[in-house]
């Protein structure tokens, strides 16, 4: 009497309806819970589920968030809302994070080093879309063998003028108890506020 043969992957394709926690990918019944192959039968099979730590494993994968359920598509409006609202969350908490911890401890390293190291000063003046003024200032100077480039601050600042601009920086560099002689060059665009021979920035700084 010839013997039928063994076919596997028909019997775990079968049985995967019944038993969701087969591995489809698997010639044999294999439970990718218990990461264990099943030898035998349906017999076999209804004889694992009910191993107790094969049944608290099922429990707890199911109660774990599937990705694919956060990927599926779902146009509903409270859908929508709930994602604008996770969206703005995110949004604030980084803000937050970087200029409550991440800016003031970087900052506090780069005047340590302005203290005692010689330093180009970059800066600029810009105005927003709200008609608010800003001064932005960058230095640039070595350490450890190379260029560093940071930013060191943005101000507001209420006026344009080169003398407003220029105690502006002043004062920065006073409370951080920074030397003005440890300034060794000076870079900006080429606006009368920052180059003007009589009333700009780079004269101001020379008195």
């Amino acid at each position: 009497m010839k013997k039928s043969r063994w076919r596997p992957k028909l019997i775990v394709k079968n049985l995967i309806t019944q038993f969701d926690w087969l591995d489809e990918n698997k010639e044999i019944p294999f439970c990718k819970l218990c990461n264990t192959k099943i030898t035998g039968g349906v017999f076999h099979l209804n004889r694992h589920t009910k191993r107790e730590m094969h049944q608290k494993l099922y429990i707890s994968s199911k109660r774990t968030p599937q990705i694919k359920n956060f990927l599926a598509a779902n146009n509903s409006m409270e859908y929508m809302l709930k994602r604008a609202e996770l969206k703005m969350a995110c949004y604030e908490k980084t803000t937050q994070l970087i200029k409550e911890v991440l800016a003031p401890f970087f900052q506090k390293q780069i005047l340590e080093d302005l203290k005692t190291t010689n330093f180009t000063l970059i800066v600029d003046e810009t105005t927003d879309i709200a008609t608010q003024k800003s001064l932005i200032i960058v230095v640039k100077y070595f350490k450890e063998g190379k260029i560093i480039e940071r930013v060191l601050d943005l101000i507001r600042v209420k006026e344009g003028t080169a003398n407003a601009l220029f105690i502006t920086i002043k004062n920065l560099l006073l409370e951080s108890a920074i030397p003005f002689n440890n300034i060794v060059s000076f870079a900006a665009d080429n606006a009368n506020t920052m180059m003007g021979e009589k009333m700009g920035f780079r004269q101001s700084s020379r008195k």
